[in-house]
């Protein structure tokens, strides 16, 4: 985890910094498309939010685990119609050609591009969006998303 110190001239970039943490909580990719905590004409309203944490390095949320078991799932979805592809094979193969992606500078048409080549190469191309696979990805990231156990709020 990282500790961030926000200098006071730069609160332009601490509002974008809410306004993702927002969208987020929203289920939202884009904090373009987010609902504006004071805009009282949503109904889904949020108060702003007490405290951010980043947590870069598996610290005190277990990220690799949930993106993992996120994984698994995703992939067991496009081996239920795929036949003759198991989701070991997918997962295999969705491991090796998304083993760069942390150097990658666009970090989101590179994942589709992941996808798409996955999906080709297991046979399944035109079967999935890769652009719906990797939405449905971070969902259900998100979801797992949990504290280590000894990084619990107390």
């Amino acid at each position: 985890a990282c500790r961030v110190a926000v200098p006071t001239n730069t609160s332009d970039e601490l509002d974008r910094l809410i306004d993702l943490a927002h969208a987020r909580l929203l289920g939202r990719n884009n904090p373009i498309d987010r609902v504006s905590p004071i805009d009282r004409n949503s109904d889904e309203h949020l108060p702003p939010p007490r405290a951010l944490f980043f947590d870069l390095d598996d610290t005190l949320a277990d990220f690799t685990s949930a993106r993992h078991a996120a994984l698994r799932t995703v992939a067991e979805q496009i081996a239920a119609a795929v036949p003759g592809v198991s989701a070991q094979e997918i997962v295999a193969e969705r491991r090796a050609r998304g083993a760069a992606l942390a150097q990658a500078a666009d970090l989101e048409p590179r994942r589709r591009q992941v996808w798409a080549d996955v999906l080709r190469a297991v046979g399944a191309e035109g079967r999935f969006e890769p652009a719906e696979l990797t939405a449905l990805h971070d969902r259900l990231t998100q979801k797992r998303l949990a504290l280590f156990p000894d990084a619990a709020p107390t």
